[in-house]
């Protein structure tokens, strides 16, 4: 019952987590609300929402109310991060108390009208939010969103950056937004590099190189390349098997692959949600393909590929999508 509102909690962190203090308060000169503003508000309707789903609980007698203290906490602008955690904690208790009602183990049956009546009244106090917390990131000089993937971006590379020590030629299969590839161009001058993707998604202050190509077939001779690079793409391939074989034939040394996987107990649609989100964050259509593998899944395929695993990490994300991300470094077989 409570899977909707779960779903809305989860794009509301995916897009505040990691806002500054100075984005908090930053508001258009047409805008009614900042950022802090519309967290202080949900606090508050949180706290609503608390209230009156503690009063169909009366039915549940073994339901205790939060204490006081804990929904009596100051509620502060300049401390973003203690606000932003006073609603997430509400969030959290209006869920599990949702669940609570929704499975009265060991006590009569409940009618769940009301119930469902509540969900659908806090589903509709979400959605304006959720819109207007989108336009105001959208419209700041520098997307948070984009910030924290650019952040994940230089992190990633400094754990990868030691396998380029003794390539010349690099690929890049799948340029994206062109953010990874430059900053990798900017990082590593002495290499020569080309980039490949099925249609021109660069961002327009991004002058990286791209040819584009039918998404089957690499334009390349074998073992063109010394590395090639694969960051986010498989999962957004109709056929990943048929591009991870390409990448090996045009690839002499190594593949690098960042990937992703769902956590165990992951929402599917909330999966879906987020990372649509997170597309239209760094300026990437909606429209893409997008299916997570499972890990046992993915390195199997790595595997069925003669690829020889050099390393493998978890890589640390900021984001709160519910997913773990994966540095892999495959070594071609000779």
């Amino acid at each position: 019952m409570h899977r909707k509102l779960q779903r809305n909690f989860d794009i509301i962190q995916f897009l505040l987590k990691d806002i500054s203090t100075e984005q908090l308060t930053w508001r258009e000169p047409e805008s009614d609300r900042s950022l802090g503003e519309i967290i202080t508000h949900l606090i508050h309707l949180e706290r609503l929402h608390h209230h009156c789903l503690h009063q169909l609980s009366d039915k549940l007698p073994a339901l205790e109310p939060a204490s006081s203290a804990f929904w009596d906490d100051p509620l502060s602008l300049v401390d973003y991060h203690s606000s932003f955690e006073t609603y997430t904690r509400c969030r959290c208790q209006t869920l599990n108390l949702l669940e609570t009602l929704a499975n009265p183990l060991g006590y009569p049956p409940f009618e769940p009208a009301s119930l469902v009546e509540m969900v659908a009244k806090i589903d509709a106090h979400d959605q304006p939010h959720i819109r207007q917390i989108e336009a105001i990131i959208q419209a700041m000089p520098l997307n948070p969103l984009l910030a924290r993937a650019i952040s994940e971006i230089d992190e990633y590379h400094r754990r990868y950056q030691p396998y380029l020590s003794q390539a010349q030629r690099v690929l890049d299969i799948g340029v994206g937004t062109g953010l990874a590839l430059r900053h990798v161009m900017r990082h590593n001058p002495y290499l020569s590099f080309t980039g490949v993707d099925i249609r021109d998604l660069r961002l327009p202050d991004i002058k990286v190189p791209l040819q584009l190509y039918d998404g089957e077939t690499l334009p390349f001779a074998n073992r063109r390349f010394d590395v090639s690079l694969l960051f986010y793409v498989l999962h957004h391939c109709q056929n990943p098997g048929r591009v991870l074989e390409e990448a090996v034939r045009v690839t002499r040394q190594k593949l690098i692959l960042i990937e992703e996987f769902d956590r165990p107990g992951a929402d599917q649609i909330s999966l879906d949600l987020t990372e649509r989100y997170g597309h239209k964050a760094i300026g990437l259509p909606a429209d893409l393909p997008y299916q997570l593998f499972n890990q046992l899944d993915f390195e199997a395929m790595l595997d069925s590929h003669r690829l020889t695993c050099l390393d493998r990490q978890i890589l640390p994300s900021r984001t709160s999508r519910p997913v773990q991300k994966f540095l892999y470094v495959a070594e071609i077989a000779t």
